[in-house]
């Protein structure tokens, strides 16, 4: 949902790979940490857990907030810089 997003807002190409490549990091990243350090125990045994997990979705949360941006700035009648 959000290449396709990403698809929509995105003036050039090359942005709509940025944000595929992010989404894939993110998941990339969250896939080895989980099999890495909790495929064996339990969260609750793991305390920086909220942590770790938090920064492995930074990139996907950050291509949201820019697609939003985007959007927005896209949106008929809206005033550059506002």
């Amino acid at each position: 949902a959000t290449v396709a997003a990403a698809a929509l807002v995105a003036g050039r190409r090359s942005e709509v790979l940025l944000i595929a490549l992010a989404l894939a990091a993110s998941t990339t990243a969250n896939t080895i940490l989980f099999q890495s350090y909790l495929g064996a125990q339990p969260v609750e045994t793991f305390p920086q857990w909220m942590i770790l997990s938090a920064l492995t979705f930074l990139p996907t949360i950050s291509a949201t907030a820019w697609l939003v941006a985007r959007a927005v700035a896209q949106r008929p009648g809206a005033q550059p810089g506002r």
